[in-house]
């Protein structure tokens, strides 16, 4: 709770400079309440009836937008170097603040140094500090920027009105347009609106260093749901008084008028919050109401100012309790006056406007989590698309038909007057084939022995998936284990080139790749440079969190053990387990059928 001073309870501005061109249009992104129209037979239609069917189903497909999907890039909008000019912007789909589909269908140049020039003539800061000042000069400064994209639209394919309207309303926003006024020259009407997109800039948000508390903080201060709850929070701390001072015991009835006084302003404070924010606990008012504080003159008083000071922290934690349940929803949006979907940060010399470099993945652009990216994210993965192919092979191939070549129209049924052969050999039982059957001069049991045994090669080919899947979990495990035995040793770039080419024959100052780390390369990559900084970190807050020490577990790359890690290699052990005994149950299912083949080729 200590930061809950600081939470910002109110719809806040990022804090960036260069806004969009200013104009008449208000704020988007806030809940809006449509009226669509209604046309019936013999109605005069005018084109404010025709314009308000086309706002409706604008305003809702933004309304769904904002509400369902978000904002940000779903797809592409690279921003790259342009040899030619500054940067382009590479074809791709995005989302506006506002809820407008931005559409990219081709590669596009963007004069990023005449958008920074323009950006300066708004905010004259030629001197701002920032990281790596090559020198004194100012003029030799790096300095950061943030491209965005935002919506745009414009009318076009003008044509003569037959009259002059009588809508002395102004011109609207977004494109909404409306008849010239009554009294105005005849002119040309745009009739038609085309969706586009225009590129904005601004400075990239100076970085601030973290305080020792939110290091050691697992929750992000800025998430929209820890300010929700701080914001409801805040009321209930401030409505505490502060505790009187009982310092001296001597003073016995100067203290207990101190209690008795403070017990009613706790109690007139939850009263007043209760009764105007927000609250699903209609009960506390009555509750409170029915809380007594003691006079100070009471026998009884110590007695009574205790059960009347635990029924006020009950209703405060109850408030606490409805604060964050409250939090968990999520919240209606709040409208913004920025449209923009900020792309990359760009680093700039401030001399000559030179592009040094682009970040892509900057915090300052938001991807939109779709299904497609999801796709695209694990579809490099194998193990999706094998546990795709194996449900395919069991749920589409049907086992049906699979024996009709041994009991069917091609082989009489057996005499079930007479007994089986010892052992209840099926195939051993007497068939007499049908001489007008196809085949009929092949033996029954030798037509039988064949498709029996094309019988039981069909149904294992059914479950013939499931070799795959387990050597994907061999290859999972065996990767594993490759990365655990190398611990805090560097991975070797010498191995790492040598095992992308045969080109490269460098030294590689100890053991070359194994095969699976060769054919599993960027994951081994990722596991060395991602993985185990995430491992150890990750391991450290666990241990600080558990009260452990900053030790972290037997995770690759470290050297003592946590409970976390002694469950990772626990479950890694079961999880070899597990393909052991699948292992063995293949081994068995085969051995079976090479006994029943045997078995057929035998009574053949």
């Amino acid at each position: 709770m200590a930061n809950s001073t600081v939470a910002r309870c109110s719809p806040r501005a990022k804090g960036i400079e260069c806004k969009p061109t200013p104009g008449a249009c208000p704020d988007c992104g806030a809940l809006e309440c449509l009226c669509r129209p209604r046309f019936f037979a013999g109605q005069l239609l005018t084109e404010q009836d025709l314009n308000l069917l086309d706002q409706y189903i604008k305003k809702k497909h933004r309304l769904e937008n904002r509400n369902l999907h978000g904002w940000g890039v779903a797809n592409g909008l690279f921003v790259v170097c342009d040899p030619c000019g500054d940067v382009k912007v590479t074809p791709g789909y995005a989302l506006s603040p506002c809820g407008d589909d931005i559409v990219v269908c081709e590669e596009t140049a963007v004069g990023l140094c005449e958008l920074v020039r323009a950006c300066r003539r708004v905010d004259p800061r030629p001197c701002r500090p920032n990281t790596r000042p090559p020198s004194t000069d100012c003029a030799e400064l790096e300095e950061d920027w943030v491209l965005a994209i935002r919506y745009r639209e414009w009318s076009t394919r003008g044509v003569t009105p037959l009259r002059v309207a009588s809508c002395e309303r102004p011109c609207g926003c977004n494109g909404d347009e409306v008849s010239a006024p009554r009294g105005a020259p005849t002119q040309c009407e745009p009739t038609v609106v085309c969706e586009g997109f225009a590129f904005d800039v601004y400075r990239a948000p100076e970085p601030v260093p973290a305080s020792d508390d939110e290091r050691e903080s697992l929750l992000d201060a800025e998430s929209p749901l820890w300010q929700q709850f701080l914001c409801c929070a805040q009321p209930l701390l401030d409505a505490i008084p502060l505790l009187p001072d009982l310092s001296n015991p001597n003073n016995v009835d100067q203290n207990r008028a101190a209690l008795a006084s403070w017990c009613c302003r706790f109690r007139a404070a939850l009263l007043d919050l209760f009764g105007v924010d927000r609250n699903v606990r209609c009960e506390l008012i009555e509750y409170l109401q029915a809380i007594v504080c003691p006079s100070a003159n009471q026998d009884s008083f110590e007695q009574d100012w205790l059960q009347a000071f635990l029924s006020l922290v009950t209703a405060w934690f109850e408030g606490l309790k409805n604060c964050l349940c409250l939090a968990l929803l999520p919240q209606a949006p709040v409208a913004t006056d920025d449209d923009r979907v900020p792309l990359a940060s760009i680093r700039l010399r401030a001399r000559d406007c030179k592009v040094l470099s682009i970040c892509n993945w900057t915090t300052e652009r938001r991807i939109l989590v779709t299904w497609p990216a999801v796709r695209y994210w694990t579809g490099v993965l194998r193990i999706g698309h094998d546990i795709r192919q194996l449900i395919e092979r069991i749920c589409c191939n049907s086992l049906l038909g699979i024996f009709d070549d041994v009991i069917g129209d091609n082989v009489d049924q057996p005499n079930l007057g007479q007994p089986l052969p010892p052992g209840g050999d099926f195939a051993g039982a007497s068939f007499v084939a049908s001489s007008n059957q196809p085949g009929a001069s092949q033996p029954a049991t030798e037509r039988a022995r064949v498709s029996l045994a094309e019988g039981l090669s069909r149904a294992s080919g059914v479950f013939a998936g499931g070799v795959d899947t387990l050597r994907q979990a061999e290859t999972v495990a065996a990767l594993y284990q490759r990365i655990s035995a190398r611990g805090d040793t560097t991975l070797q770039l010498g191995a790492v080139l040598n095992a992308v080419s045969s080109r490269f024959r460098l030294p590689t100052g100890g053991a070359p790749l194994s095969s699976v780390e060769r054919n599993n390369l960027p994951l081994l990559l990722a596991a060395e440079l991602i993985g185990k900084p995430a491992l150890r970190d990750l391991g450290g807050a666990l241990a600080v969190v558990g009260g452990l020490g900053p030790s972290l577990g037997a995770v690759p790359g470290t050297t003592t053990t946590t409970p976390a890690a002694v469950a990772t290699d626990d479950r890694v052990a079961a999880m070899g387990t597990t393909i052991e005994q699948l292992r063995t149950r293949l081994d068995a299912q085969d051995a079976q059928l090479s006994a029943l083949r045997q078995r057929i080729d035998g009574n053949g």
